[in-house]
C-alpha cells in the first residue's frame, strides 16, 4: 500500500491527503509521518478553522471556547501538498503546502488519499492513519516466520502448505 501511494504521489501534479482521527495529535502524528513517508513538503502550519472554513485561527488562544472544545475530540487536517497558485499567473510552482485542522465530528477514522493526476480525478480510502509509522514495521518481525509460528502444525506444515501451492 506504502509504495502504491507512493508511486501516485509521483506522478502528481500535488496531492490531497485528508486525516480523520481521535484527537489533534493522532492527526499531527499521521499527517508528519505520511508527508515524510511520500517525500512531499511539510506545511509550516497547522491551521486552526471551524467545521464551515469560514473563520482561521493560528493559535488556540484566538479560538472561541466552544471551538477549542470542539477541537479536543475527533479532528480532520486537510493537507494539501501545493496550495494556491499566483494570482496573476496561475502559477503554483512555488506554492506552499498547507493544512488546516477542523472538527471531525464522524466516526470514521483514517485517510483519505487524493493525488491529482493530469486528467483524471482519484481518491483512495480510508487508508490507516499508521501506513507510514515504521515503528509498527518490527511489530511482526519477518512475516514468513510470524505466521509459521502461528500456524497449526508449526513452520513445517507452513512450509509444505507452500511448497503444495507451487512456491519453493
Amino acid at each position: 500500500m506504502r509504495e502504491a501511494c507512493r508511486l501516485l504521489t509521483q506522478d502528481a501534479k500535488f496531492v490531497l491527503v485528508g486525516f480523520n482521527a481521535k484527537g489533534e495529535e493522532s492527526a499531527l502524528v499521521s499527517m508528519r509521518q505520511w508527508v515524510e513517508g511520500l517525500g512531499l513538503p511539510a506545511p509550516e502550519e497547522v491551521v486552526y478553522t471551524d467545521d464551515a472554513m469560514s473563520t482561521n485561527y493560528g493559535s488556540r488562544e484566538e479560538m472561541p471556547d466552544s471551538l477549542v472544545q470542539e477541537l479536543s475530540g475527533p479532528v480532520h487536517v486537510a493537507y494539501n501538498s501545493k496550495a494556491g497558485a499566483d494570482p496573476d499567473t496561475g502559477d503554483d510552482t512555488n506554492a506552499p503546502a498547507t493544512a488546516l485542522m477542523m472538527p471531525y465530528p464522524a466516526s470514521d477514522r483514517g485517510c483519505v488519499f487524493t493525488p491529482i493526476l493530469e486528467g483524471f480525478f482519484t481518491q483512495y480510502g480510508d487508508i490507516p492513519l499508521d501506513l507510514f509509522d515504521e515503528a509498527k514495521d518490527n511489530d511482526f518481525g519477518d512475516a514468513d516466520e510470524y505466521l509459521a509460528d502461528r500456524m497449526e502444525g508449526g513452520s513445517e506444515v507452513a512450509m509444505r502448505q507452500h511448497a503444495q501451492m507451487g512456491n519453493e
